[in-house]
C-alpha cells in the first residue's frame, strides 16, 4: 500500500497540471474575445463610413458585409457570453494556483521535516476540503485532449515524481 504521502505529492502535481491547463484556455479566450471585440468595434462603428478608403465600388458591399459581421458579433456575445467564460476561467486559474502554492508548502515542509506528521495530514484534508468546494462549483464543459496532454508533460518534466522525499519505509511504494 502507497504511503498516504503520495495524496500530498500527487494532488500537487495534479494542482499544478490545472493551473497550466486553465491557464492555456484562459489565454485562449481572452485572445479570442479581444479579437471579437476589435471586429465588433470596426464593424459597427459609424465613422467607419467616413473613411476614404470605402469609397470606392466596395462601398455597397463593404457595408453589407460589416453590418452582418457587426450583427452575428452582437447575437454571439449575447448568447455565449464570452464574458462569463473568461471570468469563471480566472476563478477556476485562481482557485488552482491558491491549491498548488499550499501544496507545494506543505511538500517543502514534509521535506524539510523528513515525516508527514498527524499536523501535516490535517492541512492536507483542509486544502483538499478547498478544492472539494470549488471543484463542485463548476462544470468543464469540454476537455481540450491535445492541450491537458501537452500540460502533463510539461508537469512532469517540472516535478518528477523521484523529487519529492519519500519516508524510508514507503520508498519501495512508488
Amino acid at each position: 500500500m502507497p504511503n498516504p504521502v503520495w495524496n500530498v505529492y500527487d494532488e500537487y502535481r495534479t494542482a499544478k497540471l490545472n493551473v497550466k491547463y486553465y491557464s492555456y484556455k484562459l489565454l485562449r479566450a481572452t485572445k479570442c474575445n479581444f479579437i471579437g471585440e476589435l471586429l465588433l468595434a470596426i464593424s459597427s462603428s459609424s465613422s467607419i463610413g467616413g473613411l476614404w478608403l470605402f469609397e470606392s465600388w466596395l462601398d455597397g458591399f463593404l457595408w453589407k458585409a460589416l453590418g452582418t459581421v457587426a450583427a452575428f458579433l452582437a447575437v454571439y456575445r449575447t448568447v455565449a457570453k464570452p464574458s462569463e467564460n473568461i471570468r469563471k476561467l480566472e476563478q477556476r486559474v485562481t482557485a488552482y494556483r491558491s491549491m498548488e502554492f499550499d501544496l507545494e508548502r506543505l511538500s517543502r515542509n514534509i521535506s524539510d521535516n523528513k515525516n508527514y506528521d498527524e499536523g501535516m495530514k490535517r492541512q492536507f484534508n483542509s486544502i483538499m476540503n478547498r478544492k472539494q468546494a470549488f471543484v463542485l462549483s463548476y462544470v468543464d464543459p469540454e476537455t481540450d485532449d491535445d492541450l491537458h496532454e501537452k500540460c502533463t508533460a510539461e508537469v512532469n518534466r517540472e516535478l518528477p515524481a523521484e523529487n519529492f522525499f519519500i519516508p524510508k519505509e514507503a520508498e519501495h511504494d512508488r
